[in-house]
């Protein structure tokens, strides 16, 4: 019998030779089905598995919430027209003001701040709040600032809500300074007690003179710079102590519209539940035909809201209501409004990322919060990538900052439970994954090409040698050119580079300002001008009372 020699180099008969061929002529259809199965498996990966699966979840959990939220805002629309047929059958009449709304008998305020805004976007934000087919009770809004160039957004106000015979009252103090004032000196409890009667006695100082609570559609405050936090605590505490409303506060930006149903339907989600204490709602880019960049960010946008906060909705715990479209219930935020404003981080009081902080008070105090689909506001992206990359970079402090306090309060619950003091630990990994992981993954985008094994060895001759994590130039590259002024920028709330010169400086000698430590006096504090028209302000601008400071 002759043989023949395979290329493996293995001398078969050729009786073999054909059983082979036969056995892989024959073979069953099942084989390769499954070979595939293996090859697509390996080709994906367990991670990849991991990560599709989430996303599965992630999609069956989007679908769930929007059954629900339908389902509660159908069921309310289903009584509120029973109860206003039978209170029509009563009447004899038929109300055609309150027809087809969820909440007829609810009160909202709404709380809008802006500075220097572009004037055409604040007024088509304007515009928007007047067309809610839920009237609001009254329209609060406040400008960050009490010089000329604010006073541009005080004349669209007055003008856009005419009608309704806007008042415009500028406020001579910030008012979120009697919470600054000796929080220190008593306990924390004690301090806040103390803080909040003040601010209550202050509005009620100035409703007495201004006659704050009978302007029930539209109100005008201007008050002294300070950032976007000491604007919306004013609003905040006007909508509470000088309105009294108890129902329900809407926020949003100046350049913001929002659909006619927003505050309907956001406020018949908030009713849903005794325990929810915020809602959010969908968030659109109206400028996305204008570039590739805010293109692609309406997709992310569309991403972030519809799949990944419709999916935390369902389990009650959105993770950040969205500053342009949120409404909280008043009473819930009563409770934590001190707090807010007194947050500090780097012996720093934090300016950005007010929303998310909102939402962290919320979701601590035990409430639940939620994202309505069903409506939406429009917003603005940047159209060029400078002006994104600044966006960003605000957004994502905001985020680090609430980051590092997440996995400490977690640290804290994992020694309760397991009491094993080492789990405090874990309150350090963020510090660890932002400035060890991620310059790593900037060096390894630069190192692409570098062949080797990539491990650690561990023989004991390797391990005698050594390994340095910098013994490449290019990451001393990386801490220099990236981490060093993205930390300096870190702890500089303007957020910019044109600081930065002069933080090097102070970190290497240079001469520090005294800090000052001035406060204003009591008496000062309650005297404010009257309500004052538009022409009136302009007039008076440049002398404007300024609080008197007493050493």
């Amino acid at each position: 019998m002759s043989s023949v020699t395979l290329k493996a180099g293995i001398k078969t008969t050729n009786r073999d030779v054909v059983g082979i061929n036969t056995m892989s002529d024959s073979s069953p259809p099942e084989s390769s089905s499954s070979s595939s199965k293996t090859h697509c498996f390996d080709s994906v990966g367990l991670y990849g598995m991991i990560l599709i699966s989430e996303y599965l979840v992630q999609l069956c959990c989007t679908i769930i919430n929007r059954f629900d939220v339908d389902r509660i805002v159908n069921n309310l629309a289903k009584k509120s027209a029973n109860a206003q047929a039978a209170g029509d059958c009563e009447k004899g009449t038929r109300d055609t003001s309150t027809s087809g709304l969820l909440n007829p008998d609810c009160e909202v305020s709404i709380a809008v701040v802006g500075y220097r805004e572009d004037e055409q976007a604040w007024r088509h934000c304007l515009r928007s709040l007047q067309t809610q087919t839920l009237r609001p009770k009254c329209v609060i809004g406040v400008v960050d600032g009490d010089e000329k160039p604010d006073l541009s957004m005080a004349r669209a106000f007055v003008n856009e809500f005419e009608s309704l015979n806007a008042s415009l009252i500028h406020l001579p103090i910030l008012l979120p300074e009697h919470y600054l004032v000796g929080r220190y000196q008593l306990s924390h409890e004690a301090a806040l007690s103390l803080a909040r009667q003040a601010v209550v006695q202050q509005v009620l100082e100035w409703d007495a003179k201004r006659n704050i609570s009978s302007l029930k559609k539209a109100v005008y405050f201007s008050q002294p710079h300070g950032h976007k936090r000491t604007a919306m605590f004013t609003a905040f505490a006007m909508n509470l102590y000088a309105l009294r409303t108890w129902d329900a506060i809407f926020t949003t930006d100046s350049d913001t519209p929002i659909k006619n149903d927003g505050l309907d339907e956001m406020l018949a989600l908030l009713r849903s539940a005794p325990d929810i204490g915020g809602v959010t709602a969908d968030v659109k880019i109206w400028n996305r035909a204008e570039s590739l960049l805010a293109r692609m960010c309406s997709a992310r946008y569309w991403f972030a809201f519809n799949i990944e906060r419709a999916c935390q909705s369902l389990w009650r715990c959105v993770g950040c209501l969205s500053g342009p479209i949120s409404m909280y219930r008043a009473s819930s935020l009563e409770v934590f409004l001190g707090p807010w404003n007194l947050q500090t981080f780097g012996g720093k009081v934090t300016t950005f990322g007010d929303d998310r902080h909102l939402t962290n008070q919320l979701l601590g105090h035990g409430l639940k919060t939620r994202c309505a689909h069903r409506t939406w506001c429009d917003s603005e992206s940047p159209t060029s990538f400078v002006l994104w990359v600044a966006q960003q970079t605000r957004w994502i402090k905001s985020f680090f900052r609430e980051t590092f306090w997440f996995p400490a309060s977690f640290s804290v619950l994992a020694v309760l439970i397991s009491w094993d003091l080492w789990l405090l630990l874990f309150s350090c990994y963020g510090f660890i994954y932002f400035f060890g992981l991620l310059p790593s993954k900037i060096y390894a985008l630069f190192t692409m090409n570098q062949t080797g094994w990539g491990t650690s060895a561990r023989s004991s001759s390797e391990r005698k040698r050594g390994q340095a994590v910098f013994g490449n130039p290019l990451c001393f590259l990386i801490g220099a050119f990236a981490l060093v002024p993205s930390a300096l920028l870190y702890w500089n709330p303007s957020n910019s580079l044109g600081g930065l010169k002069a933080t090097i400086g102070g970190l290497f000698g240079g001469k520090k300002q005294a800090p000052d430590t001035s406060t204003r006096s009591s008496d000062t504090m309650i005297k404010t001008p009257p309500a004052m028209s538009v022409k009136d302000m302009t007039d008076a601008v440049e002398t404007l009372p300024k609080p008197a400071t007493a050493s």
